[in-house]
């Protein structure tokens, strides 16, 4: 990424962190519990994570699944797959193509939605970035986006140019933080269903809703296949 990028990348994750003030009232235990040492944020395997002593805790679909967030597949799916990820995150970049993959093979049967879990300390630009793709996506264009930024190491600003967007309006969104609510609200919600880190994936199936799946970490293939085949059954 050339300076330039970076700096207008890392001038938004500036404004997007002051601008976070709902969440950080919300979550601020944990930004304290990270400066006492009480917990502490790791990178490592395929997962990178907020390392808490967290419970397991019963999840609520409803606050989950948010049907305003991008979405690829069935209107009226047999499972619906959640992720919670992040573009700057190498776990969530190693498991994109899988996921692709698993929305196309399955596209008549699943629902995948995508939302963002910036973890601004483990990589500072992942806000700047979760802003780039809620405006792509509003011109429906971020899995156009999320392909350009996750399967190669293109410059975002490239990545922007080669999609179909009028760029005009694209940076009007993103200069007016326009998406900052849902960026806080997916925030929100993996805080609140225990999400740890990126990328953590929720599997609900129909007539299950009360007994979501979840799943951190990169997926291999196989085991992501498996665990959608079992699910239609």
């Amino acid at each position: 990424m050339n300076s330039s990028a970076k700096f207008i990348l890392k001038l938004l994750s500036i404004l997007l962190i002051l601008g976070l003030v709902i969440f950080l009232i919300q979550v601020g235990r944990y930004y304290f519990q990270i400066k006492t040492g009480a917990i502490s944020i790791q990178e490592g395997g395929s997962f990178s994570a907020i390392k808490s002593n967290a419970t397991e805790q019963k999840y609520n679909a409803r606050e989950i699944i948010d049907m305003d967030a991008p979405a690829f597949g069935a209107d009226l799916p047999e499972l619906t797959i959640i992720e919670f990820a992040s573009f700057s995150c190498p776990f969530s970049k190693d498991v994109s193509s899988i996921a692709r993959e698993m929305m196309l093979q399955y596209q008549d049967k699943i629902n995948f939605i995508y939302r963002e879990f910036p973890i601004d300390e483990l990589y500072p630009e992942s806000s700047a970035l979760a802003l780039i793709g809620k405006c792509a996506n509003e011109q429906s264009a971020f899995w156009q986006l999320h392909d350009k930024l996750y399967q190669s190491d293109i410059d975002p600003q490239k990545a922007i140019k080669q999609i179909a967007i009028d760029e005009n309006k694209f940076w009007s969104c993103v200069s007016e933080k326009r998406y900052l609510k849902s960026i806080e609200a997916d925030l929100s919600a993996g805080l609140n269903n225990n999400v740890r880190g990126t990328p953590t994936f929720f599997f609900i199936k129909k007539g299950y809703e009360d007994k979501p799946i979840r799943v951190e970490g990169a997926i291999p293939k196989e085991t992501f296949k498996q665990l959608i085949d079992k699910l239609l059954e």
